[in-house]
């Protein structure tokens, strides 16, 4: 059998990368374990870099892209998308961009409100321990929270501008809000030949804005003295990859609702992103003061919070991955017996 000489760069291409991976896999610094030791981790460091990814927008209503059932992957899926990704190749888009613009208004930013967790990062920055925040999301809102754009690495973009397909005029991204929730296609007719706008978010089949690459290499590879992963399963190239170009001391913390196995990372702070974040905030002696009206707060930014080891699927406890979770249940029992108290003399 024969490989064609595409396919065949391809086939390379991917061996290549999977040879990477194995030889390059980053190893679990054995004295890093608990919560106790991030926040004396942050509370050290001043050149921490934060990768973020859709789990920390989460909470303001913005749905995330691969969770099962929930991530707006799953939503095309069940209407009938083979392969969800596909509304966002940018080959997909030249040729009808009414696929993408019928459901980009489920993913559109609200620009009102950050979450608590963008408000941690804020506090990184504030207290001069944030290097770098490399974002996967396109939502903009690290600028709504006043991350400095020099601190600030768009991977995949934004929805901050648009450009025109044909001649890249590029115009505020909130020109085209309209069109969005309206589900037309926007179109820029300052010219002869008018052409289809697009948010200037990165579709499968355009390269990464070069600035990635550029400080990636030159600024936080050599420097960086910590990493914090928040709200991203780091499934997507070539962010997922960051951890093995790192020297191995590096210290890695994940945050995130699942477990991650791909990456080898120090400890793992498994549960909603503002609830762990709230919870070191704690730890820091750290506040919110002065952007309360800013930061959505909820019920998951309030309340008592458990820290708990994760037992693995052999029945083993994980001495580097903890549950951290607000305590409901019990109050959720003592509201549940209140209730049937009152039926009960309500009935009487």
């Amino acid at each position: 059998m024969f490989i064609e000489e595409e396919d065949e760069e391809i086939f390379l291409r991917l061996l290549g990368h999977a040879i990477f991976r194995a030889y390059y896999k980053r190893k679990k610094l054995p004295q890093y374990n608990t919560i106790d030791d991030v926040a004396a981790l942050i509370q050290r460091s001043n050149k921490i870099m934060v990768i973020t990814g859709a789990g920390i927008s989460t909470s303001l209503g913005i749905p995330d892209f691969r969770s099962k059932h929930t991530g707006f992957y799953s939503k095309l899926a069940d209407i009938g998308y083979s392969e969800p990704e596909e509304v966002f190749d940018i080959h997909n888009f030249d040729e009808d961009p009414s696929i993408f613009y019928g459901l980009a208004g489920d993913i559109l930013p609200d620009h009102q409100r950050i979450s608590p967790t963008h408000a941690f990062i804020r506090l990184l920055q504030d207290n001069n321990r944030l290097q770098t925040n490399f974002t996967q999301n396109i939502d903009n809102l690290e600028a709504l929270a006043g991350i400095d754009p020099s601190r600030l690495i768009q991977c995949h973009g934004s929805f901050a501008t648009a450009s025109c397909r044909k001649c890249k005029h590029q115009v505020p991204g909130t020109d085209i809000y309209p069109d969005i929730r309206a589900k037309r296609v926007p179109i820029y007719d300052d010219i002869p030949t008018p052409g289809v706008l697009k948010p200037d978010i990165t579709f499968f089949g355009e390269a990464l804005p070069d600035v990635f690459f550029t400080r990636f290499t030159t600024i936080d590879a050599p420097t960086t003295d910590l990493v914090l992963i928040l709200g991203t399963s780091l499934q997507v190239a070539p962010v997922s990859d960051m951890p093995n170009f790192l020297p191995h001391g590096v210290p890695h913390v994940y945050v995130s609702r699942e477990r991650l196995r791909h990456v080898a990372v120090d400890v793992q702070l498994l549960g909603d992103c503002d609830v762990v974040v709230g919870e070191l905030c704690k730890r820091l002696g750290w506040s919110l003061e002065g952007m309360e009206g800013l930061v959505a707060t909820g019920e998951k930014a309030e309340g008592e919070v458990e820290v708990v080891k994760r037992v693995g699927e052999d029945g083993v406890e994980e001495g580097h991955v903890w549950w951290v979770r607000k305590k409901v249940v019990e109050n959720a029992n003592v509201q549940a017996k209140e209730g049937e108290q009152a039926k009960e003399g309500s009935s009487e």
